[in-house]
């Protein structure tokens, strides 16, 4: 079964943008519900937990919807093999300029 890695654009352009945690309250409801489904496909790295958290309306959120379902990368070495094939591609398939890989 696919599983899909949730950035923190995933919740902090909603946030920012059309689904202010006052304007919309019921999309962050489904969200938290979406996340947290035993059967769910979406994956919220440590990572990103860490980056959202520094926004206290995406921290308040998070504490109430995020801590059980919160994956740490680092403890899975497989994850910086995979990680290591992606910066190979980007490094590799001409597409980026020498400028944007080494950022």
């Amino acid at each position: 079964m696919t599983k899909y890695l949730l950035d923190s654009n995933c919740f902090i352009e909603p946030m920012k943008r059309y689904y202010g945690f006052k304007i919309f309250p019921s999309f962050w409801e489904w969200f938290g519900k979406e996340i947290n489904k035993t059967n769910s496909l979406l994956i919220v790295p440590k990572c990103v937990s860490n980056e959202i958290n520094v926004d206290p309306n995406l921290a308040q959120w998070s504490q109430k919807n995020l801590v059980s379902v919160i994956y740490d990368e680092n403890q899975d070495p497989l994850i910086w093999a995979e990680y290591g094939n992606v910066i190979k591609y980007i490094q590799d398939c001409g597409a980026y300029k020498s400028s944007s890989i080494n950022e």
